[in-house]
């Protein structure tokens, strides 16, 4: 699988993946929010 090919499922895939699963949603918020931290910062 190419980076590109994975970028492509997960874009198709991740929504419904996050609207299913609540402690899953809850792992990708926490890996993301310390970049959205970041970029509020500057």
């Amino acid at each position: 699988m190419t980076t590109d090919t994975l970028k492509e499922t997960i874009k198709k895939e991740l929504p419904a993946m996050l609207r299913e699963d609540p402690e899953f949603r809850e792992y990708i918020l926490d890996i993301a929010r310390p970049e959205f931290v970041k970029h509020k910062i500057r």
